[in-house]
């Protein structure tokens, strides 16, 4: 399945395989060849500036937790904007997944579990991350004056007895009045 901004593709071999489509009640569906025997994969594409979440479920057995899912809820993988993530197989622990491979319906991994409803089905929900409002911080206004004059020095505060402030290039001179 492709969009302009993400792709589903069942791969064996490393290849993508060739896919039909036809329209069943309104809605079109997609269909592959599955070779008895043959391991796949499904790699997920994001060609967004969004993250995504991809939620996979194969025989109705969702691939992170192995457990019964629809494909539309439940735990899935984040694909960062621009990134593709291949799931290779039913998660089994942190560090090994348990192959995909294409078998009969008495066979598979669902009839294994008891739930063979949605055998054959590769399922996949692809959920956009939400946009976040931007926040506009109003600050005050900060005013930067400079001496349109630099080689005449600015003089500040009052000449009856105060302390005057003289800056001028060289630094910053106390002036006291008596």
């Amino acid at each position: 399945m492709n969009s302009n901004q993400y792709s589903i593709e069942v791969l064996v071999g490393g290849r993508p395989v060739r896919e039909f489509s036809k329209n069943m009640d309104g809605e079109y569906r997609t269909f592959i060849e599955g070779r008895e025997g043959s391991e796949y994969q499904i790699r997920i594409r994001n060609g967004s500036h969004k993250k995504l979440l991809a939620i996979a479920a194969v025989d109705s057995i969702n691939v992170v937790t192995g457990d019964v899912s629809d494909g539309y809820k439940g735990r899935g993988y984040i694909i960062q904007p621009y990134d593709s993530v291949t799931i290779k197989g039913y998660r089994e622990s942190d560090n090994t997944v348990g192959a995909f491979k294409f078998t009969n319906k008495h066979s598979s991994y669902a009839s294994e579990k008891g739930f063979e409803k949605n055998s054959g089905i590769i399922a996949v929900n692809l959920i956009e991350e939400k946009e976040q409002p931007v926040k506009i911080i109003e600050q005050p206004y900060v005013t930067v004056t400079t001496n349109p004059w630099p080689w005449r020095p600015t003089i500040w505060g009052t000449h009856n007895g105060g302390i005057d402030r003289i800056s001028g290039r060289s630094g910053v001179f106390w002036i006291f009045w008596i």
